[in-house]
């Protein structure tokens, strides 16, 4: 259910149907089909050619699937159900950060000349770059205020303060 006192419309669609949706494909990616997507983590590096892998790298890419799938229902859970301004705040700080984290770990298993040149990326690669600064970048201004009208909830809230 859509909240207006927390989200714009705009804000709303980005965080709490795009994103939740994108990080359910990011679960069943890895889930459905464990090698393939652990292949496609840089896509410079030639497909591994034997049939399998670990049941140690299965699990772990399985963990990481889990944690895909954990997100999107945590954005549900509490993108959906709050009023609450601070609670979808703090929210949306935790994952700017993590968004942070994950562009960080993303060009240290690329490297810079592949981190910055999409030419060479792969699906997986844009998802792991393009969308994910995407949604720093649309955390940022929400954040940051943009978008809102001065009679919004977060802006009468700041003159309040």
């Amino acid at each position: 259910m859509y909240s207006p006192y927390t989200l714009p419309p705009f804000f709303h669609f980005i965080f709490a149907t795009l994103e939740p949706l994108s990080t359910l494909s990011g679960f069943l990616y890895p889930y459905l089909s464990p090698e393939r997507f652990l292949n496609e983590q840089v896509p410079t590096i030639p497909l591994i050619q034997h049939t399998g892998i670990s049941d140690n790298v299965r699990g772990s890419v399985l963990q990481l699937a889990n944690c895909y799938l954990l997100l999107c229902m945590c954005s549900l859970a509490v993108l959906r159900t709050t009023s609450e301004k601070t609670v979808v705040r703090n929210f949306l700080i935790a994952l700017l950060l993590g968004d942070i984290g994950h562009l960080y770990f993303t060009w240290s298993a690329l490297g810079t000349e592949l981190f910055f040149d999409p030419t060479r990326w792969n699906a997986l690669t844009g998802g792991n770059v393009g969308a994910t600064l995407f949604l720093l970048l649309t955390r940022t201004l929400y954040l940051i205020g943009w978008g809102f009208t001065p009679q919004s909830p977060i802006n009468s809230a700041k003159k309040k303060a």
